[in-house]
């Protein structure tokens, strides 16, 4: 469900990589036939798509820590590294509930790394 709620997302909501026509039709016939299906049918699938995603977001709310500062600890570490971006993937979603733990993740691990959610742009 990440790529499929994420990809579709990413070419309408004015990202540089995607300034041009040609950067968007060739991210979006290449992204196409990686996920196998036109973004078009898989922003059909939103509905389903987020409730999957909900489900696992709410696994993971249970095993932050409730500083919500890192995955493991007080420190940053590789988890930290593979789990910011997937969620930052997902900051894309509009209408995606983001339990509180994970929420404040997010928004601690935005601060930390300089690195923007795309909370604000969200479709």
């Amino acid at each position: 469900y990440l790529y499929p709620l994420a990809m579709p997302r990413w070419v309408s909501v004015g990202l540089e990589e995607f300034k041009t026509q040609g950067a968007v039709d060739y991210f979006t016939k290449k992204k196409e036939e990686y996920l196998g299906g036109s973004f078009v049918d898989h922003l059909a699938k939103t509905d389903d798509y987020i409730k999957q995603a909900e489900e696992h977001l709410e696994k993971l709310e249970h095993l932050l820590p409730d500083t919500g500062d890192f995955f493991l600890g007080d420190k940053s570490s590789i988890n930290d590294i593979h789990l910011f971006p997937s969620l930052r993937t997902l900051s894309v979603v509009k209408n995606l509930d983001f339990p509180p733990k994970v929420y404040a993740y997010m928004k601690k691990q935005e601060k930390f790394s300089g690195v923007n959610l795309h909370l604000n742009i969200a479709i």
